[in-house]
Order: structure tokens, then sequence, then C-alpha cells
């Protein structure tokens, strides 16, 4: 796997969860911690190998274990998004539609074998 160019593409390079940066109100704070990602995402691109340590586990466990800990994540902040809040009765429905989304991403957490 190792293609670090790979990283290149936009995708990848987004960083922080817009779910995490969602939570910084203040002007300017969710667009600084994105450049902050973007910025980590191109020094860890063009870095020389022996600045980033290959993962012990090797990069393919390393991806899905993040990939893992990713969906686990989601699935929290759908289920926190269920558990109700000052909504409309559609607003109400969407979230309840999100929290079963988030019990299926947790499945699909599960689904896949750890190293």
């Amino acid at each position: 796997m190792s293609n670090r160019r790979a990283l290149g593409h936009r995708r990848w390079r987004e960083g922080f969860r817009e779910t995490f940066l969602v939570v910084f109100t203040r002007k300017g704070d969710a667009s600084a911690l994105r450049r902050l990602a973007l910025l980590l995402s191109e020094l860890y691109v063009n870095a020389a190998p022996r600045w980033w340590p290959y993962p012990k586990e090797g990069e393919l466990y390393a991806l899905l274990g993040a990939a893992i800990r990713d969906l686990r994540h989601l699935r929290d902040v759908l289920a926190w998004v269920d558990e109700g809040g000052d909504f409309t009765m559609e607003g109400a429905a969407l979230a309840h539609f999100a929290g079963r989304c988030g019990g299926e991403l947790g499945k699909i957490a599960v689904s896949i074998p750890p190293r």
C-alpha cells in the first residue's frame, strides 16, 4: 500500500472530522484547524519516510484501525443527535433516522476484523 502520494487526493486531505469542527463557534477556529490538518497532511506526503515511522501492525491494519475509530465516532455522534433536542416533527424523524444509521455504522465497525 505504502503510496503516501495517494493522500494528495482531496478526500484524504480533509484532516479533522467535520463533526469535531462543528463545535468550534468562534469565527476562524474551524478554518484554522482545517488549515492545520492540511499542513500536517502536506508534511506527511512530502516528508522523508524516516520522519513518519512505519506502523508496527502495517499500513493496512493501521488504516483499518483508524477507519474503525472513525466509524465509532460517527456512530456516537449520530446516537447523540438521536437523544433528542428541540426538534420539529420533521427534525425529530430525521434525528431518529440518523440514530438508526449510527447503529448500522456500529455494526460495520464491529464486522471489520481488528488485528
